[in-house]
């Protein structure tokens, strides 16, 4: 909660304690927390963002401070009333501090997440790319050429600049994915103003030589900055993070120069049992290819970067990795299968089911991790992935985290305390679990695109050894 959200809190429950802590009188000074908390609620609306989370506190303020104001200003009653029993005051104190807990727990289960900023100074920018070689198969009005949105993170010279939103096209985003969740629509609006520790258009760190990169794909009905802290501990480590917005695959994103906000397409994945076997088995296999192709059209988007403006020379093409989660996993592995492009591949609970056969049984022949979640392990995606594992030239690593569910790879199990109850992660704690993932994702990336350390760091934490 925010200082000013503390205050009001703090000064509801000093009103209804009040007689009881004291034995005195409201009038005048028992007067005095309720008169602050009305204070600290203006300055809250005028400095902070109101979120819906509060309105019943808000409310409640508003009641009690109108109540106390036709107290201050109505006559004094002749005779004072007699005192009640402390214990009866403090029952009353009590149950009034308890009704306000319950007014405060959608506030707690759904915080303003600020997430810890990074050490190194991070700059992050937007890039669109439209490939003029690819017809766009989703969407509304499929046929134009294909459309993506990139988030590049970088190491940047120290700088005052604002920090980047969480996301962008709140107004339609927020809704579109609540929709999704089956949330009402106003659901995620309190995360309005959450930001990521990189500045916007930060400049970029002199360095003494060009900077490796990283390309993201995010899993089915994610988005490109849904695993944020993880391009920032790279970017951090000295690599240029390329995260992708997979269009009609992802919650959300926009196109057409940020003109057009692109929602979710369901027909990209249909529902299996709706449409039967097949149907579904084609479906992904052709989502899984065009985020493959969507790495690749990244790639075309960095190299531009590289010939022009601010990050003109700043990038080694000859030393790319690429990771991903989920269905974005899958297509990670596919691309690094086929394209030489690619020096090293991780996979965060790959989804490799419809990743193509001739690729599961070649396998992939760069250094390659996996790291799974301790859910799917019983998932049939288990089958393929041993196969690939057998096949592949160079596997680095194969675990799996305890305590994790699918989505404790991106960010979403820390937006609530109570995810593990909403099903949203395991029971590992979501901090823990990030820092295991951003630790091990450096250190691969260090060894297989910088030469630096074993690429083994944190796979000996009980957290991944115990998992089997």
């Amino acid at each position: 909660m925010s200082m000013w959200e503390l205050v009001i809190v703090g000064s509801l429950a000093g009103f209804v304690l009040w007689p009881s802590v004291t034995g005195l009188p409201r009038r005048p000074f028992g007067w005095i927390p309720i008169l602050a908390a009305a204070g600290a609620l203006f300055m809250h609306v005028r400095v902070e963002d109101i979120r819906w989370q509060l309105y019943p506190i808000y409310l409640l303020v508003v009641i009690l401070s109108v109540a106390t104001a036709w107290e201050i200003v109505s006559p004094t009653p002749e005779s004072p009333e007699a005192p009640r029993r402390r214990v009866t005051q403090l029952g009353k104190g009590l149950s009034g501090v308890l009704g306000i807990g319950v007014l405060v727990i959608p506030t707690l289960a759904l915080p303003v997440v600020q997430l810890a900023a990074p050490t190194t100074p991070i700059g992050t920018m937007t890039v669109r790319s439209v490939s003029p070689d690819r017809v766009e198969l989703y969407g509304p009005n499929p046929g134009g050429f294909r459309q993506i949105t990139l988030q590049i993170w970088y190491p940047s010279e120290p700088s005052d600049g604002p920090l980047a939103p969480f996301v962008d096209s709140f107004d339609d985003f927020a809704p579109a994915t609540a929709a999704y969740l089956g949330l009402p629509s106003f659901a995620l609006n309190h995360l309005r103003n959450a930001t990521m520790g990189s500045v916007f258009d930060a400049p970029v760190a002199v360095a003494s030589e060009p900077y490796p990169v990283v390309v993201y794909s995010h899993g089915w009905a994610g988005f490109r900055t849904v695993a944020f802290p993880q391009a920032e501990a790279l970017a951090a480590a000295g690599y240029v993070v390329v995260a992708i917005d997979h269009t009609y695959g992802a919650l959300g994103t926009t196109i057409d120069d940020g003109a057009t906000f692109a929602a979710l397409d369901p027909v990209a994945l249909p529902d299996q049992e709706t449409v039967g076997d097949a149907a579904y088995a084609a479906a992904s296999e052709t989502l899984v290819d065009i985020f493959r192709l969507d790495i690749g059209q990244a790639l075309i988007a960095v190299e531009d970067l590289n010939a022009h403006g601010p990050m003109a020379g700043r990038l080694d093409l000859s030393r790319i990795g690429v990771f991903g989660h989920s269905t974005g996993g899958g297509a990670a592995i596919e691309f690094c299968a086929t394209d030489d492009r690619c020096s090293a591949v991780y996979g965060l609970d790959p989804w490799v089911e419809p990743v193509d056969e001739a690729i599961l049984a070649d396998g992939v022949h760069v250094p390659m991790a996996i790291l799974r979640s301790e859910a799917w392990l019983s998932e049939p995606n288990e089958i393929p992935l041993a196969t690939l594992r057998e096949a592949s030239a160079d596997v680095v690593s194969f675990g799996c985290i305890m305590g994790t569910a699918h989505r404790d790879f991106t960010l979403l199990p820390r937006l609530s305390p109570l995810s593990k109850y909403l099903g949203i992660g395991g029971s590992l704690d979501p901090i823990r679990s990030s820092e295991l993932v951003e630790s091990q994702l450096v250190s691969f990336f260090d060894r297989y695109l910088k030469g630096k350390g074993d690429g083994l760091a944190g796979l000996d934490a009980p957290e991944i050894a115990g998992c089997r």
